[in-house]
């Protein structure tokens, strides 16, 4: 497609009609010479043609019919078996059959025998092969033969009447079938350049929809009315963890999950919007349909997002306008702040307060704390920024989890880390993946109810396979998550705590999708808490 991009610029008519077009014309023109050649020469020497072809010389009727005959099946042949040029053997054809017929007319009695309208004939079939300069030149030298024709028999006395009127009428006849294939050899040579343009520019929409298509990160699948694949993008096979190519492919065995929501959804629907975990046990996908073809059913259009980045749009939407309030006003936040703290502090030290003095103060101290965090938090997020470096996880890991034991005084039983051989190496932000870790296990420290020395807690890696990406793996004994709070736990500022300011989670999952990283609750049916965070596969950087 690159150089004919640019191939809107008119070119001379003559040379845009296809090869296979001009050879198939022409091909038509030298058959057709083949058969009348035949019939002049076949029919007198048979003895069923009409009497007046041959009747005035017959010895030369049978010379020039023979020839003729002979020049027509060499020309056919010669053209079929060899790379002969279309229009020179279209002009030697047309000239060949101007002198043969001419010959033939004169052999037969003249002009009324009605032999030269064959002429006619072959100027019009000619000339659709032949430029429209070189079908006019041959509609005169046809016009310039019968003249001729006549006024030498005249001359001679061949014939008892001279047909000059004939003579001039059929040359009109020539230069009116020579204007008139003119006239429609131009328009299909138009007609084929607007349709090589057309087909230019398809191939240009073409490539460019699939450019498009390919650079989405919405996933793209065209399902035919058998569910099977007829097109995808990069997008849909990194959704659904499928690296290979999918053209052609039952979408049942790509994936039986997206397969059954497409099953159970009715066809007369305009669109639909579902959502469904893949069976690689990824992330959850929200996939819209919509029905193609003339009568709705013939295929299916599905678009593949990943529900969490979306959901994640939308947060960051909301919390745009607040954080960038909250920058603006973090100075002026602040001070009062500053200032109310430190009056609540210098009130805890005097000596002449009561209790109910005292526990007013420290009331005082620690909401303007909390409030003091929730801005440092609101403005972290504004500023997040991954540094992705290597990182060798085992090893990560262990010492990772040998300071979080000493951070929140939990012993080895208590904290548990089994890392995954398979996955020995990984690409984040060291920092921000420790801090993801960290508001893990403080939620899960400071949701377990009781004594705090029964939490089990345990952090495991995953390697990925064909089916399923990596991920690493936290779980607790705790009293899990509701499902209607499992809907809200990522949401900012959601919290079940007084205390609590309901942005660690949603820090943590804004700070895996900084590193190309999926943060999400996976229920349990043993009870505890589980939380997933999927690693980008190999080959993604964050």
């Amino acid at each position: 497609m690159g150089n004919e991009r640019h191939s809107g610029d008119t070119a001379p008519l003559a040379p845009l009609r296809s090869r296979a077009t001009q050879r198939g014309l022409l091909t038509l023109y030298l058959s057709y010479r083949v058969v009348l050649a035949l019939l002049l020469a076949g029919l007198p020497l048979s003895g069923m043609g009409p009497a007046l072809l041959g009747s005035h010389a017959p010895g030369l009727y049978l010379v020039v019919s023979l020839l003729y005959l002979g020049i027509s099946v060499l020309a056919l042949l010669l053209f079929r078996t060899g790379p002969l040029d279309v229009e020179n053997t279209s002009h030697v054809a047309i000239f060949s059959d101007i002198l043969c017929i001419i010959l033939m007319l004169h052999a037969s009695g003249g002009i009324t025998t009605g032999l030269g309208i064959l002429l006619a004939i072959s100027i019009a079939l000619g000339g659709l092969t032949a430029n429209g300069r070189a079908t006019l030149l041959f509609a005169a030298l046809a016009s310039l033969a019968v003249l001729s024709e006549s006024l030498y028999s005249h001359l001679h006395g061949d014939f008892p009447h001279t047909a000059y009127t004939q003579a001039g009428l059929l040359g009109a006849v020539f230069f009116a079938l020579a204007l008139l294939t003119h006239f429609l050899t131009r328009r299909i040579r138009e007609s084929e350049q607007l349709a090589r343009q057309r087909g230019i520019d398809l191939a240009n929409l073409t490539e460019l929809n699939q450019l498009v298509i390919a650079q989405m990160q919405t996933g793209v699948l065209v399902l035919d009315a058998r569910q099977r694949i007829l097109l995808s993008n990069d997008a849909a096979r990194r959704l659904l963890h499928r690296p290979g190519p999918l053209r052609g492919r039952p979408l049942q065995a790509v994936d039986t999950a997206l397969a059954d929501e497409i099953a159970s959804w009715a066809p007369a629907q305009q669109s639909a919007n579902r959502r469904f975990r893949p069976d690689s046990g990824g992330t959850e996908l929200q996939v819209r349909l919509m029905s193609i073809g003339q009568q709705r059913h013939q295929g299916t259009l599905v678009f593949l997002d990943d529900a969490g980045r979306l959901i994640s749009q939308a947060q960051q939407m909301k919390l745009a306008s607040l954080g960038r309030l909250t920058a603006s006003i973090a100075h002026e936040i602040r001070n009062p702040l500053g200032a109310i703290s430190h009056a609540a502090q210098l009130l805890l030290e005097s000596d002449g307060l009561d209790a109910t003095d005292r526990r007013m103060a420290e009331i005082i101290g620690g909401n303007a704390q909390r409030l003091n965090l929730i801005v440092e938090n609101v403005l972290n997020l504004t500023r997040r920024q991954a540094m992705p470096v290597p990182i060798e996880l085992p090893t990560w890991l262990l010492d990772w989890a040998r300071e979080a034991r000493q951070a929140y005084r939990l012993d080895a039983g208590q904290l548990d880390v089994r890392p995954d051989v398979a996955l020995d190496h990984i690409e984040a932000d060291p920092a921000q993946l420790r801090q993801v870790l960290d508001i893990l296990v403080e939620n899960a420290h400071a949701h377990f109810p009781g004594d705090k020395d029964d939490l089990r807690l345990q952090v495991s890696s995953h390697g990925a396979d064909e089916t399923r990406a990596a991920y690493l793996e936290i779980t607790d004994n705790g009293p899990g998550i509701g499902a209607a709070q499992a809907e809200q736990i990522f949401e900012p500022f959601f919290t079940t705590q007084a205390r609590g300011t309901g942005l660690g989670l949603y820090i943590a999952q804004q700070m895996s999708e900084a590193n190309q990283m999926t943060l999400e609750y996976v229920p349990r049916e043993q009870g505890g808490a589980c939380f997933r965070l999927y690693l980008p596969r190999q080959g993604e950087s964050p």
